[in-house]
């Protein structure tokens, strides 16, 4: 348990005289019998003039150290006073903030691997479309081939009593697939104490659609081109909610 500690006031009453009333008189006269031009003949007053502004200053120096002593003094007790009181709640709170970071780092994390792994199910699914969809297109032209080939092997037979040829009928290819829907990422997870900034990120998305001058892939000049609003095949930038604590 924290005590407070009180402070007692050892300031001099609020109206004090800073500089005694004399010293208007010393400043004046001192400056007066300052020579604005040097030679022989006031040397010795001038030697004098800058003695006696010399004393001056450091009187001024001495009351001002005498005033602010005790102010100073206060200044001190009081910043230990609150380092003291509030040197652990600060500590906790920036060992919080990091805990909030960390837990707020973590569940980015694991959203984002969520978010991976629904593209890379997202790409499987498409690709098992599209070769189940090359399989029964070249099924069917292998069928319609071998339609045509007895077809024309029959209008080469002589035997005028052999089978009319087959009638090929038409066939029509089967659509391709449609492109599976985007997966729906979960939201990135809210907290009081930390808030979200968009940054961007890298996504390559077709990287043989990627023009060779990116090669070895420069990813940096490949960001910097997407971002000056370059039409670059193969890339985009994709936005990403990242956490940023929020201070005080």
């Amino acid at each position: 348990m924290i005590e407070a500690t009180r402070i007692e006031n050892t300031l001099p009453a609020p109206m004090i005289e800073v500089l005694p009333a004399s010293i208007a008189d010393e400043i004046e006269a001192a400056l007066a019998a300052s020579p604005q031009e040097i030679t022989a003949e006031h040397a010795e007053a001038a030697d004098a003039a800058a003695k006696e502004l010399h004393r001056i200053v450091k009187a001024i120096e001495a009351r001002r150290k005498e005033l602010t002593a005790p102010i100073n003094a206060l200044k001190k007790a009081v910043d230990q006073v609150c380092a003291t009181v509030g040197g652990p709640v600060e500590a906790e709170r920036k060992a919080l903030m990091g805990r909030i970071g960390s837990y707020m780092r973590r569940v980015e994390e694991e959203r984002q691997a969520i978010i991976r792994a629904q593209e890379a199910e997202k790409r499987r699914q498409e690709e098992d479309a599209r070769k189940a969809h090359e399989a029964e297109v070249a099924r069917i032209k292998a069928e319609q081939a071998k339609l045509e080939a007895e077809a024309k092997a029959a209008e080469l037979d002589d035997d005028i009593f052999a089978a009319p040829p087959p009638v090929i009928e038409p066939v029509k290819l089967p659509e391709p697939p449609k492109q599976v829907a985007n997966p729906v990422a979960p939201p990135p997870v809210a907290s009081s104490a930390v808030t979200f900034r968009t940054v961007y990120r890298l996504h390559i998305y077709d990287r043989a659609a990627i023009p060779a001058s990116y090669f070895i892939l420069n990813e940096s000049k490949l960001m910097a081109d997407l971002a000056a609003g370059l039409d670059v095949p193969g890339a985009r930038r994709v936005a990403d909610e990242i956490p940023v604590a929020r201070g005080r």
